[in-house]
């Protein structure tokens, strides 16, 4: 069973990735120009969740131009023996592996998004093997949009307003009292 399903239309995907997009340019603007460099870890950060969203949303509308507009994704994360199970695959097909230029690397990624895919536009069968070829034909910015969606929905115990990042910026405000 499932930790968490969601069935989402790629419509509501866009525009919720757009909405991220649209805060995270805020932000990035509230940092002063001389100060988004490599060395300000706030401006790193921001800056590379920025381009993981350019990723997904060309991801998305390779989708809406193969697919059309009017599809939705049902998703599922995954739970512990799923994820042995596809742990267990990949260590068979690395010791399948002849020569050191057949990495098995990221075949993690096909596996991890074929089990958690219950629908989706571009899938045609229920078979996992099927759901695998079909995941590896994909554009990687799909396959990169699908992967971060069921880890959101294979995670647990995150606590609303609990994270550890609040924690220290709360203690950090706390013992230097300019840093905001």
């Amino acid at each position: 069973m499932p930790l968490q399903t969601e069935t989402l239309a790629l419509e509501e995907a866009v525009a919720d990735l757009e909405d991220e997009q649209e805060e995270l340019a805020d932000e990035i603007a509230q940092i002063p120009p001389g100060k988004r460099t490599e060395n300000n870890n706030e401006y790193v950060k921001l800056a590379q969740r920025a381009g993981e969203i350019q990723r997904y949303l060309g991801g998305l509308e390779w989708v809406r131009e193969e697919h059309g507009a009017d599809v939705e994704f049902s998703l599922s994360g995954l739970d512990t023996q799923e994820t042995l199970e596809i742990n267990d695959r990949i260590d068979d097909l690395s010791s399948e592996t002849v020569t050191p230029t057949q990495s098995t690397d990221n075949m993690a990624t096909i596996f991890w998004v074929a089990k958690g895919i219950d629908s989706a536009p571009f899938i045609d069968s229920d078979d996992y093997g099927d759901k695998c070829a079909t995941v590896r034909g994909l554009p990687r910015q799909v396959t990169d949009w699908l992967e971060s969606r069921i880890n959101d929905l294979s995670t647990v115990g995150e606590r609303e307003g609990n994270s550890f990042e609040q924690l220290v910026a709360e203690r950090t405000e706390r013992y230097h009292e300019t840093s905001s």
